[in-house]
């Protein structure tokens, strides 16, 4: 009550009283039961710590190597006031440092230091996130929920960016039991030689008509993937169908729930039968693509590399999902110039979020962007064509220094290449990974294989959340092995 209600301090004296009630609180009272209280007691503490120094010294003349002048409890609310600044520009270590070097001038307040460290106070930035939160729902609560009003407001800007904190989060929903799928359906779409294989596709292109047959050849046009025309798609499918298929078994029996079975049986059968209700059936439509609460938990511990980020919609989906503490840091990366200016607006409001406008691959390079608007037309490149913009390829083995604990791709078929670039922090770190698995034929099984080869024992799921066209937006989930 007192923290709540007391007045500002008019005199010297007072301030001193203050300070000297807080002081005792904090080095005393069973606050750190109650984190709420806490963080309020530290950031009231440091208010007044702040004031104090303001005001009894010259604030532009004291500097580090003058504090021996002071007690030893001004020495700590000095360095209180260093860690408190170093967060407010995401300077994490920085915090920690300072917290630490006020440790050493006053023992008695490791209960604090310990808090805080543990308790890290909320950045401007995100107190500017939870009013403008409360600004939104005092507008949502002045209207019905199905007001035309209320539906222009979610598709806003501004309501993305604190849509987590406005919407309840969504709570894991562990899928039912489903009952063992037999491998048979996927034996039938890997039978045959090369030249069969090749037959039954072109046989199969057409078995939903004039219409349905175009709608597919052309999507392969515009998304030349799989191949850059119908001849080349039917060759480069029936080469992976006639020569994988021992690895689409193998990937078949690692696959860590009958879910990703399905997933993995329906993908291959409309790649080869052109069988769309399956694949309708396993389409994903609890979860947001990459983040199956069931399967994949993160918390503020978590340090993320977003491979292909794009315009942030990735990290805003991550944001709401987990939350906007959910993360120690978050690496974005993204190569085309209009989806990172937009990346950058998205994480603006947030803190501990590092762009770089760099590519992903297995060592240093270049990457011409193609002059299409389709990401797919970037190429990896040693830029001949000089009128091309261009932008660095890295490994993230070589570009991220601290430990990972999640890493995301989406790279257009670059993710063997990337997956190559970070084989070290998969071995050392064990990081969750959520990679594309779609953007070829060989993917699907490449990358568990490779995966698998850096670090033995993950676990293996797929989830879908692409249409029934054609075989797109499949996510490789693979989880550390369980200690």
């Amino acid at each position: 009550d007192w923290l709540a209600h007391s007045d500002p301090p008019e005199t010297p004296g007072e301030l001193t009283w203050q300070l000297d009630l807080v002081t005792a609180a904090l080095r005393s009272w069973k606050w750190k039961e109650e984190p709420e209280i806490g963080q309020r007691l530290c950031a009231f503490y440091g208010e007044l710590s702040a004031l104090y120094l303001d005001t009894i010294y010259n604030p532009d003349l004291l500097t580090e190597e003058d504090l021996s002048v002071l007690p030893g409890m001004q020495r700590f609310g000095w360095y209180y006031g260093q860690a408190l600044a170093a967060w407010e520009h995401d300077n994490e270590l920085g915090y920690i440092r300072a917290l630490r070097a006020g440790l050493k001038e006053a023992p008695a307040m490791r209960d604090m230091v310990e808090f805080l460290i543990e308790h890290k106070p909320k950045t401007a930035a995100q107190r500017q996130l939870e009013e403008l939160a409360e600004q939104v729902r005092a507008v949502l609560a002045r209207y019905p929920a199905d007001d035309p009003a209320v539906a222009a407001l979610k598709q806003s800007e501004v309501y993305q960016k604190v849509a987590h904190l406005v919407e309840p989060q969504q709570q894991a929903e562990p899928l039912p039991s489903l009952p063992p799928v037999s491998p048979a359906p996927l034996k039938e779409a890997l039978a045959g030689s090369r030249e069969e294989i090749a037959e039954s596709v072109q046989k199969n292109i057409g078995r939903w008509g004039p219409k349905g047959e175009e709608n597919r050849v052309g999507y392969w046009v515009k998304y030349p993937l799989w191949g850059k025309d119908r001849e080349e798609v039917v060759e480069n499918l029936s080469r992976a169908l006639s020569e994988h298929r021992a690895d689409f078994r193998w990937l078949f029996d690692r696959l860590a729930d009958e879910q990703s079975r399905r997933i993995l049986t329906a993908v291959l059968r409309c790649w080869r039968f052109y069988e769309i209700k399956e694949l309708g059936a396993v389409k994903e439509t609890r979860y947001d693509d990459y983040f199956d609460l069931d399967l994949l938990r993160c918390d503020e511990n978590e340090v993320v590399a977003d491979l292909g980020a794009y315009t942030g919609d990735t990290f805003l989906s991550y944001i709401k999902n987990y939350g906007s503490l959910s993360y120690r840091r978050y690496y974005a990366y993204e190569i085309t110039k209009e989806s990172f200016a937009q990346l950058q607006k998205a994480a603006a409001p947030y803190c501990r979020v590092v762009l770089r406008r760099k590519g992903a691959g297995d060592g240093p390079g270049v990457m011409t962007l193609g002059t299409g608007s389709d990401a797919s037309s970037n190429a990896l490149s040693a830029a001949e064509d000089k009128t091309a913009e261009t932008v660095e390829v890295v490994a993230l083995d070589d570009d991220i220094a601290e430990p990972l604990t999640l890493i995301k791709m989406d790279i257009e078929g670059a993710e063997q290449a990337a997956l190559r670039g970070c084989a070290r922090h998969i071995r050392e770190d064990r990081p969750k990974l959520a990679l594309s698995v779609y953007h070829n034929f060989e993917d699907l099984w490449k990358l568990p294989r490779m995966i698998e080869e850096y670090a033995p024992g993950y676990r293996f799921y797929l989830r879908y959340h692409g249409g029934n066209l054609w075989p797109s937006e499949i996510t490789l989930l693979a989880l550390p092995p369980q200690a």
